[in-house]
């Protein structure tokens, strides 16, 4: 068990040295890469598509994918028109990647806090009802 105690010890050494690389740059972002280094602390760090990019990136290494789709498909910004496949044109950040709740602890939330959800265009909520089913 002292072996394993070291080897954590070694590995969150590493961590905290490559989370103290900032800005990171692109070629050296990898899977120890912290969501402010991928995405940047402030929206004038990287442009729309360099964030895109970056994050495509980090979601190339093995295990990226679920990642990407537990940050890209959040219910609550699918009816907003900033949404575009899994991405808030509002804040230019993954839609579940919040920057102040998933930088701190990797929690879902909106991108753009709710600020800028904005209702698509005559899009409403469909429900079908059928008065039938009811048991009166």
């Amino acid at each position: 068990m002292l072996w394993l105690r070291a080897f954590n010890q070694i590995f969150m050494e590493k961590v905290q040295h490559h989370r103290q690389i900032y800005p990171l740059p692109f070629e050296q972002i990898c899977k120890l890469s912290s969501f402010e280094q991928i995405l940047g602390r402030k929206k004038s760090d990287y442009t729309e598509d360099e964030r895109k990019a970056r994050w495509n990136k980090a979601m190339d290494i093995p295990g990226g994918k679920r990642v990407k789709e537990y940050y890209s498909n959040l219910f609550e910004c699918v009816d907003c028109k900033h949404f575009q496949n899994g991405w808030c044109g509002y804040a230019s950040l993954p839609c579940g990647v919040n920057p102040i709740l998933t930088y701190q602890d990797g929690s879902l939330g909106m991108a753009c806090q709710g600020i800028g959800h904005e209702l698509i265009e005559g899009s409403q909520m469909q429900i079908e009802f059928n008065a039938s089913d009811l048991p009166f």
